[in-house]
């Protein structure tokens, strides 16, 4: 019994660590090297409130598999002028941004960008 406890409270810290931290670096971090090397790349994007729905619109992410799951991930207006910055940090500053939990998963072979609503994420469990 004190084992469970013990996993459980690890667990509970590390997905607080993961959904809290200050730094991009730390944040949304993929299990496949290609997917990771793809978030470290530099772009610039200009988004004046624009749905998240609008991201395969900007060359930085035409190619990008993207999941949004909940209604405040497919309509919260986003504004960022960023310049030569990696994918990963424009990530975090939507999560920074509106509070939207944004993590890489995995289905069928493929990888995903998934952005979930706080909401969503709470009901659905293992939120980032």
């Amino acid at each position: 019994m004190k084992k469970l406890i013990v996993t459980y409270l690890v667990g509970i810290f590390l997905i607080s660590c993961k959904s809290t931290s200050d730094s991009y670096e730390r944040f949304l971090v993929a299990a496949d090297p290609k997917v990771q090397a793809w978030l470290n790349e530099k772009v610039s994007v200009t988004m004046v409130d624009q749905q998240l729905t609008e991201l395969r619109t900007f060359q930085a992410f035409r190619n990008i598999n993207l999941l949004l799951d909940g209604r405040q991930a497919k309509l919260e207006p986003i504004s960022l002028d960023v310049d030569n910055i990696t994918r990963k940090e424009f990530f975090w500053k939507v999560h920074k941004q509106t509070g939207l939990e944004v993590d890489v998963v995995y289905l069928r072979g493929q990888s995903f960008i998934r952005i979930r609503s706080k909401e969503v994420a709470d009901i659905k469990g293992n939120a980032i």
